[in-house]
Order: C-alpha cells, then sequence, then structure tokens
C-alpha cells in the first residue's frame, strides 16, 4: 500500500481527517458550481430570446410584406377582371342592339364609378382611353376629358403614357407610380396599379393599391408581434427564475448531503454516488416538465390564433349561439353581409336576425338540437340591419369534435344571387317554352285566319260598294287583321324576333291600337296627331303593341279615372337635342298619364326584364317595348313628376321608301298581273284560298304540297317551255320539305327564278331577312288579295 493512501480499516485512521479531506474536496467549488446552473439556464433563454427576434423581423416579417404585397397584387388583378366583364356584359348589350353604344358605355361608366371596396370603401376603378383622355375618375372628375400625356408624378414619371405602354405591349400589367391618396389631393403617395385594355371600346381600365395601406397592416402586425413576444421573453424569465430558485434548493440538499456525508464512517463514496444519481434525476425530470409544459402554452396559443384567423378570414357567415339563441360569436363575412358591429351583436338574438316568416321553424330546428344533439342541414332568410333579406344556406350543430354537447355552431353561406339567378332561370325557361307553344300556335292560327279572310276577302270583292253585307264582311276582314295582330304580339313577347318593316301609316295605327285597348276603360283618351304625319318604316303589328302597352300603362295609373294624351309629330332630330339617335327625321309619340308618377329610384330599372311595381306584373310589358323601340333604330324615354303623372316618348325615324302591305282601308287597288305562278303549302285550304285570289289577279296557278313537289313542277315546267313567272313558297312543311332549303335547290335550277316567301310564322328571322336566303319578297300570312297583288306586281316588275 502506497505511503499517500487512506485506508478506514487500518489502525490510526481518523474519521476526522477523513471528514476534512471529505470537506476540503466538496467545499472548494460550491459558489462556482451555482454560477455555472445559473448561467446554464438564463444564457439559452437569452439566446432563444434574441434568436426568436431576428428570426421574426429579419427573415419573417421582410418575407411576409412581400408576400402580402404579392396578394394585393393578385387581388387587384383579379378586381380589374371583375370590371371588365361588367363592361363585357354591356358590350354584348350593345352587338345584341338592346342598348346603343352611347347607352352601353354610359352604363357601364356609371356602374364602375360607383363599385368601391378595400376597409373603407375607397378603392376604386378609373377608365381611359388609348390618347390617353380621362373617361372617368371618381375622386378626379375634374380630370374627365382631359389630356393626360403630360400629367406627371412627383417623380417626373408620365403614369398615363405608362399604362397606355403597358396595355400596347402586354394586354394588362402592373405600373408603379406617386398619386393621391384615395379622395385627398394633398396627399401623394406611393401606388401600384394593375390596368387592362378592353378592345371593343378602346379603353383601358385599372385599380390600384397604396403601399401605405400595404405598410399599416404590416405596422399592426409588428405590434402584434411586439407585443407576443415580450410576453414570451416575460414567461422565458419566470421559467428561468424558477429554475434558478429550484437549482438553488437543489444547492441546499446537496450541503445538507455534504454535512451527512462527513458524519458517515463507512460507504462514503457509494453514499455520495446515490445521491448525486437522486438529484439528477430530479433535475432531470424538472427540465423535463418545463419543456413539456411550454410545448404545449405555445400549440395552445398557436392554435388558438389560427383558427381565431380561419374563421375572421372566412367568406361564409359562421355564429356560435346558446341554447337560448344568443350570439356568442360572429366571423367578420357575418358582421359585414348583415351590418352590425361587434358591440350590436352581443345585444342580439338569433331569432332577431331570422325572417319572421322563417321564425317557426328556426324555433323548431333549435328545439331539436336540444332534444336529440344532432345537426341539421336547412335554407333561411336573415334580416339585414338595413332591412334587406339576405338568403343562406348552411348548418347547425351542437356537438364538437369528440360528441361532446356543446354550444350551437353554424356556418352559413349568401345564396341570395344565386337563388335570384335561378328564379331568371326558370322564368326564361318558361319563355322559351312559351315560345315552342306560340310558334306552333301562331303557324296554324295565321293558317285558318288566311283561309278565314281571304273567303271574306274575296267575299266582299263581288259585292257592290253599297251592299250592307260587304259593310260586315269588311268589319269581320278588320277583326281578322286583329287576331293576326294578337298572334304577333305572343310570338314577340314570348321570343322576340326581328321586325318585318312595312311604310306604315303613323296615324291609322295610333288611332287603331288605343281605340282596340280602350274599350271598356274608364279613362278618356285624346288623340292630338299632326296632319303632316310622315309614314315609318316599321312591323306594324310590333308597333301596335308598344302603343297598346303604353297605353294600357296609362290606364292602369288611373284606376279612379282620368285623361290619356297620345299625341304624335314631326321631328327633325340634331346634336342640339343631346339624344343618343343619329341626325335625321323621326316620328315622335308622346303617351301622358294624370297618375301618381314614378318614383325617381324607379325610372333607371323600368325598362329592365322582370322589374315590376305591380302586384300582379311579370315585368316584361316595358322590358318588351323597349326591345322592339330599340330593334326600329328608335329610342323610348319616359319623365315624370311625382303627384303630376308621367310621359313615356318614343322616336322612330321616318320611311325613306314605300313597300307595304297594308291593312283594310290603307290601299284597296287591285294590280292585274298575268303568267303562270307555282303555289306551294302544306294546307289544303290555304293553297285553294290563295290559288282564288291569284286567279282572281288574273294568274293561272299551279299547287304543290311541299318543297319536292314544287321543284318537280318547276322544272317540268321548264322543259315543257311553260316556265313559271313567279314562285310563291310555304315557309315550313311539316314532315317535308320547307321553304328554306327548297328555294336553294330551286335557284340551283334556274338562278333567276322569282320566289315569294308566305309563312304564318311571322316571326322567323327569314321573314325578316329574306333576301339572305333568296327570296325576291315576303307575304305574312294572312294576307288580303290587295297587297298579294301589288308584291307580285313588284317582283314581276324587277
Amino acid at each position: 500500500m502506497r505511503a499517500d493512501t487512506v485506508d478506514p480499516s487500518c489502525a490510526g485512521y481518523s474519521p476526522a481527517a477523513g471528514r476534512a479531506v471529505s470537506s476540503g474536496q466538496l467545499a472548494g467549488p460550491r459558489f462556482s458550481g451555482r454560477e455555472k446552473d445559473t448561467g446554464k439556464v438564463v444564457l439559452p433563454s437569452l439566446v432563444a430570446v434574441i434568436l426568436f427576434v431576428i428570426v421574426v423581423f429579419g427573415i419573417i416579417m421582410p418575407a411576409f410584406n412581400s408576400a402580402m404585397i404579392d396578394r394585393k397584387k393578385e387581388m387587384i388583378k383579379e378586381m380589374t377582371h371583375v370590371a371588365m366583364n361588367i363592361l363585357g356584359y354591356y358590350h354584348g348589350l350593345e352587338q345584341t342592339g338592346e342598348l346603343s353604344a352611347a347607352q352601353a358605355r354610359d352604363r357601364a361608366v356609371d356602374q364602375l364609378r360607383n363599385l368601391h371596396y378595400g376597409t373603407n370603401n375607397k378603392d376604386y376603378f378609373w377608365i381611359n382611353d388609348m390618347e390617353p383622355h380621362m373617361i372617368m375618375h371618381p375622386f378626379r372628375p375634374d380630370l374627365e376629358g382631359q389630356d393626360l400625356n403630360q400629367i406627371t408624378d412627383p417623380n417626373g414619371s408620365y403614369l398615363f403614357r405608362d399604362f397606355v405602354k403597358t396595355v400596347r405591349r402586354d394586354g394588362a400589367g402592373f405600373v408603379s407610380y406617386m398619386w393621391q391618396w384615395k379622395d385627398d389631393p394633398t396627399r401623394i403617395v406611393p401606388k401600384v396599379s394593375y390596368v387592362a385594355g378592353f378592345e371593343p371600346w378602346g379603353w383601358i381600365i385599372g385599380t390600384g393599391i397604396y403601399l401605405e395601406d400595404v405598410r399599416a397592416e404590416l405596422a399592426a402586425i409588428t405590434g402584434k408581434l411586439v407585443i407576443i413576444s415580450g410576453m414570451i421573453l416575460l414567461v422565458v424569465s419566470m421559467l428561468s427564475l424558477y429554475v434558478v430558485r429550484q437549482g438553488l434548493r437543489n444547492a441546499a440538499r446537496r450541503r445538507r448531503a455534504e454535512a451527512e456525508l462527513r458524519e458517515i464512517h463507512e460507504n462514503l463514496q457509494e453514499q455520495v454516488w446515490l445521491r448525486t444519481a437522486e438529484l439528477s434525476s430530479a433535475n432531470g425530470q424538472l427540465r423535463r416538465e418545463i419543456e413539456e409544459r411550454t410545448q404545449i402554452e405555445a400549440a395552445l396559443r398557436e392554435s388558438e390564433e389560427r383558427y381565431r384567423d380561419l374563421f375572421e378570414s372566412a367568406s361564409d357567415l359562421i355564429q356560435i349561439i346558446d341554447r337560448q339563441g344568443r350570439l356568442l360569436y360572429v366571423n367578420r363575412a357575418w358582421r359585414q353581409t348583415l351590418g352590425y358591429t361587434v358591440a350590436e351583436v352581443a345585444t342580439l338574438n338569433l331569432y332577431d336576425i331570422i325572417a319572421p316568416q322563417r321564425r317557426l321553424e328556426c324555433f323548431d330546428l333549435m328545439k331539436n338540437l336540444a332534444e336529440n344533439n344532432s345537426s341539421f342541414v336547412l335554407e333561411t332568410e336573415f334580416i339585414a340591419k338595413n332591412g334587406a333579406v339576405i338568403q343562406v344556406e348552411g348548418s347547425f350543430s351542437s356537438r364538437d369534435g369528440k360528441g361532446e354537447v356543446a354550444a350551437v355552431r353554424s356556418i352559413f353561406r349568401e345564396v341570395t344571387d344565386r337563388k335570384r339567378l335561378e328564379e331568371e332561370r326558370i322564368r326564361h325557361q318558361k319563355l322559351e317554352s312559351l315560345g315552342m307553344l306560340a310558334g306552333g300556335i301562331a303557324h296554324d292560327f295565321n293558317n285558318i285566319l288566311m283561309v278565314i279572310m281571304g273567303n271574306l276577302n274575296l267575299a266582299s270583292r263581288s259585292l257592290s260598294e253599297d251592299d250592307p253585307i260587304r259593310k260586315h264582311l269588311l268589319a269581320t276582314e278588320k277583326a281578322t287583321l286583329r287576331a293576326r295582330d294578337l298572334t304577333l304580339q305572343l310570338l314577340t313577347f314570348a321570343k322576340g324576333g326581328a321586325p318585318i318593316r312595312r311604310t306604315t301609316s303613323i296615324a291609322a295605327l295610333l288611332r287603331d291600337s288605343t281605340e282596340f285597348v280602350s274599350h271598356g276603360a274608364n279613362v278618356k283618351c285624346v288623340l292630338e296627331l299632326a296632319d303632316d304625319l310622315q309614314p315609318v318604316n316599321a312591323d306594324a303589328g310590333q308597333l301596335g303593341q308598344v302603343v297598346q302597352n303604353l297605353v294600357l300603362n296609362a290606364f292602369q295609373a288611373m284606376p279612379h279615372g282620368g285623361v290619356a294624351t297620345i299625341s304624335a309629330r314631326n321631328r327633325v332630330i340634331s346634336e342640339h337635342d343631346r339624344l343618343p339617335l343619329k341626325n335625321g327625321h323621326y316620328v315622335e309619340i308622346l303617351v301622358q298619364d294624370q297618375g301618381p308618377g314614378i318614383p325617381a329610384q324607379d325610372i333607371p330599372r323600368l325598362f329592365d326584364p322582370y322589374f315590376t311595381t305591380k302586384a300582379k306584373g311579370q315585368g316584361l310589358g316595358l322590358a318588351v317595348v323597349h326591345s322592339i323601340v330599340t330593334k326600329h333604330d328608335g329610342l323610348i324615354t319616359v319623365q315624370s313628376i311625382p303627384g303630376e303623372g308621367s310621359v313615356f316618348f318614343v322616336f322612330l325615324p321616318v320611311a325613306t321608301r314605300v313597300e307595304s302591305i297594308d291593312g283594310p282601308g290603307t290601299g284597296d287597288v287591285l294590280m292585274q298581273g298575268q303568267g303562270r305562278i307555282l303555289l306551294m303549302d302544306d294546307d289544303p285550304q290555304v293553297r285553294t284560298v290563295a290559288a282564288e285570289m291569284l286567279a282572281v289577279i288574273g294568274y293561272e296557278v299551279e299547287q304543290t304540297e311541299d318543297g319536292v313537289e314544287a321543284l318537280d313542277s318547276y322544272q317540268k315546267a321548264r322543259n315543257e317551255g311553260r316556265p313559271f313567272a313567279a314562285v310563291i313558297m310555304d315557309l315550313t312543311i311539316p314532315g317535308g320539305m320547307g321553304g328554306k332549303e327548297a328555294v336553294q335547290k330551286l335557284l340551283a335550277l334556274d338562278p333567276v327564278a322569282r320566289v315569294v316567301v308566305s309563312s304564318g310564322y311571322a316571326n322567323d328571322p327569314i321573314m325578316a331577312d329574306f333576301t339572305k336566303y333568296g327570296f325576291r319578297a315576303v307575304v305574312p300570312k294572312p294576307y288580303r288579295i290587295e297587297g298579294l297583288s301589288r308584291v307580285l306586281h313588284s317582283v314581276l316588275r324587277e
């Protein structure tokens, strides 16, 4: 054994000496150990906080700023596309002829001028052309109509030139510049805009974001992060103090253990190791508990923030209510849609926002939720703060993710626009069905009227002028023409149709139409017609429908009686009249009533389909009137003074040439002719009466039933040297070749064939544009012998 080794079992071993050795070995590092323990806990905490601040404010926030700007730019790009769709819609109305070019542009500008968005509803759209000139700017109306070439921002950039360059180069794109802060012209800030070109009108439309808005949002987020970081630092500091305190307590335990060790005579090293292992285990357990608790708290905070952000940013309407219907929480979309503030929501009950007629249904639903703890899907109606009805669909649930009973949660989606579109689609389907039915009825009914009118026409011509029977026949013939006009109105109402224009006497049309609708009315009609009224080139049936609708509207505005004044005069329109019409000669028709007038807010929508202020109306009368007048290259406007009545103005261009088939009393001259006529019609009664008419005029007639038979007869007559002077073809032959196909084959045989189209489908596009399909003229059924003679006379003279 070495001299410097102490063996407690040997004689001469002193416990005091042993204690001194132990005390000396343990006492030396006591204070440095405490400082090391404290440093091990505090230093990592400080490093973690510093790294957190560097990562958040040095890396994440700059990246978030860039992402936010990209998101804002994508948003204004989408908003510009929405505005482009609005321009496309009105351009479509211009293309279909429902609006003139000026009307389409004015309506598009008005809608976009009032279209705002953003947090304060001050983000806007502007429009300039490619010159560039300003078309519309909601906050800078002083620039509208101005040349923008010389306008620069404070940095000297010709921003409007840049817009034009971007559109010419790429069709659309982003442009950065300096501009006034929304509606504050004194404040100039950086702005990024997205501009796109609308080629049909040569316009550039744009909208933008202010970088100040992005910085403000980022500052708000930064403020929240500072608060959160401070809280984290506070928590870390408290935990560090807690750990240090625990470390000091452990040091005290070690000192007590050292005192005990000095008293131990045997197994000194083993006892120290056991005690040290116990303390190390306790310290490790404590650290694990602290780490687990910190992770749980962080996860809870992250989960709460994530779900709150998800709820607040959701576009659906989310609400949480208790079993009594009190609103506990609603998200931002809910508040914006219904118009309530957070403070107001706290005072609301579910039954305060449910439409009265749906409250019983909602009450039963809540009762079932309370009893069955299940989920339900329903459609209902909310009442917004301003009284607007919001149609929604969604679900109610009273169980949480674990199936436990909880507060009632519901998620709704606004379907007001979808419901309106569905209703319009159903209306359109009804109109399409009505159009198909009307077409079939009109064809068959006009064939019947053709037989009746033809026989009446022939019978009346066989009687002397003073025969009393002839007077009754002419009256019946006039009623038959009125029945024909009714079928035209049915077709126009159901499916529209291009007008079949003829030179028409406005005076006669106004008298006949007013007389027809005024029977049995308690309103007095006064006609004030100029003696020199010029004729118009119009479809008499459709124009009669316009007059009848306007006069009926005047009657309905005066249910207790009054005076309706219908006047007409010649009018020369120039640019000084400021009307969306070409300069030239027009006939102006006025229909005036003494009713209560039309509210100012209703006038812009007066001619919209399905808009009505009547309890039993479909809102189609004035829409059809507007469509007919527009298709006649005319204009209809209205003026109204509340309490004094309304005046409707109709402008129609005067006729530039005279060619028409007139009704009774407008031209009874029979123009005789000669030659052979080929008559094609599937109805034997129509063929018989038409053949008799042609014979009276002086023609030799050969009848055929369909296009195949007509082509054979025509070719045979040419081969025999007895050609037909003209051919009259029915447009529609059920189950056989009709006039549309037959005329093409006939012109292939004889390019100079004179073919006249005749049909009961008066609103068929072929009847309105017959020359496009190879016909020389048109005779809509039913027709009179005088009109037929004039058409054939005109065709054979060509």
